[in-house]
């Protein structure tokens, strides 16, 4: 029997981090035509094999973490993005709630009324303003994971592969 080519196959599923009953799948299958010449060598070419198997097996991981971490980035942007309209939601009633306070403190029949409105207005502009860092924090977050970079409001993910302690599984 003369060997005519090497072929390698890997392959890997990993549930969905995102979704239930969902799960990612890569495959990779890597070919190469020996060079059988008289001095070709059955240890060596056991060797080439071994090294084609370790870089199927590598090039299955990196596709996966890829995939992964594309997933990741778009349910992070989406989070983000929710989060903004939320807050701006939130600044819309706020502000209205500090207009009608202060309208109520110039209509107020007397200066305790007076002074109650105008606290309860003096609170929603603080309000307001931690309202305002936070859509600015969370905008700085979206242009970061919009850039491919890691989302500096979270801590980074554990490693296909391993457990939380960092282990192999």
């Amino acid at each position: 029997m003369q060997i005519t080519k090497l072929v390698v196959k890997a392959g890997k599923t990993v549930g969905n981090p995102h979704e239930s009953y969902s799960n990612l799948r890569s495959d990779v299958v890597i070919e190469a035509v020996p060079d059988l010449d008289e001095h070709w060598d059955r240890n060596a070419g056991m060797e080439q094999l071994r090294a084609m198997q370790e870089q199927a097996d590598e090039a299955v991981e990196a596709e996966l973490r890829r995939r992964l971490g594309a997933i990741t980035r778009r349910k992070d942007m989406e989070y983000v993005r929710d989060r903004i309209e939320s807050a701006e939601r939130e600044m819309k009633s706020h502000s209205a709630m500090a207009e009608r306070f202060r309208a109520d403190a110039v209509a107020a029949t007397n200066q305790d009324e007076e002074d109650h409105y105008l606290n309860q207005a003096e609170a929603q502009a603080g309000i307001l303003a931690r309202l305002a860092n936070m859509i600015l924090e969370f905008r700085a977050r979206f242009a970061a994971l919009e850039a491919g970079q890691p989302d500096p409001g979270e801590t980074p993910a554990v490693e296909i592969g391993e457990d939380e302690d960092g282990d192999p599984d």
